[in-house]
């Protein structure tokens, strides 16, 4: 019989007796410490057989405990995951009567100014492009001699125009205390009174204190989208007189001399 302690051939083997005297014969070559109560074991045992304290898990535990493992990172990541922008990918879109939905899209305004304000204006942009490319200024007077041809025959006899359209660029008075307005009709182009009353001979262009316009205008502020009514003045060259001198302001910068009659906030 073996005794603790007797050694045999070759793989060396030990005979080793548990406390509920069970023998236990084992391999020196695969031996390893119990965690427990310290005494070698054999690298595959389950059990110790010193103290009885559970060594390993088998395979099928150690899967259950790694797919657990696997499972709670996953759900730990999530919640750290930020959530993303919603707003980012929303779309504004409207349902219309008959229940589909469309993409929302802005109108285009419709231009108020009626029909020989708009003929007025384009005469001005084109005497300006046919200008820029001008090699001299006889050749711009051209331009401008074009353009005068061509708003005499948009404007009527009387050169009275009704409800056209503008925007106040100012307002303020002589020194006689009588109205002189400046309304924009285009980027560049202006129809006013005269500023002073000498030069106002003849066309009585001011606005006269006490009266009804006076009072309308004097209501108003310069940005105010207005409708206007009144007439131009006759130039014996150009048709409609100018408050310029030059040759290059009249045809880049026109500000025509202008009576008005009434003046009103456009709607």
């Amino acid at each position: 019989m073996l005794q603790r302690g007797s050694r045999l051939a070759q793989p060396i083997l030990w005979l080793v007796k548990s406390n509920n005297n069970k023998l236990w014969i084992l391999n020196m070559a695969s031996l390893k410490p119990c965690k427990t109560c310290k005494n070698e074991v054999a690298t595959s045992a389950r059990i110790c057989p010193h103290c009885g304290q559970k060594l390993k898990s088998g395979f099928f535990v150690k899967a259950i405990k790694g797919v657990g493992t696997v499972f709670f990172l996953l759900v730990l990541v999530g919640l750290l995951m930020p959530e993303p922008d919603q707003t980012k990918t929303k779309v504004n879109i409207a349902m219309p009567d008959n229940g589909s939905l469309e993409e929302q899209q802005d109108v285009p305004a419709k231009n108020p100014r009626p029909t020989e304000q708009k003929a007025f204006l384009l005469a001005i942009v084109n005497a300006r492009t046919e200008a820029s490319s001008a090699l001299n200024d006889m050749q711009k007077g051209a331009a401008l001699a074009s353009r005068s041809k061509l708003i005499c025959s948009i404007l009527p006899s009387g050169k009275r125009v009704v409800d056209w359209y503008g925007t106040i660029y100012s307002i303020n008075a002589n020194s006689e205390g009588k109205g002189v307005l400046v309304v924009e009709i285009e980027d560049d182009s202006w129809v006013s009174t005269w500023n002073n009353a000498l030069s106002d001979i003849g066309t009585n262009s001011l606005i006269e204190p006490n009266t009804n316009l006076f009072r309308d205008v004097s209501a108003l502020s310069a940005g105010d989208t207005i409708v206007f009514s009144g007439e131009f003045f006759t130039d014996r060259v150009g048709c409609v007189s100018t408050h310029n001198l030059m040759l290059s302001s009249k045809i880049n910068r026109p500000e025509f001399v202008f009576k008005f009659k009434s003046v009103r906030l456009a709607d």
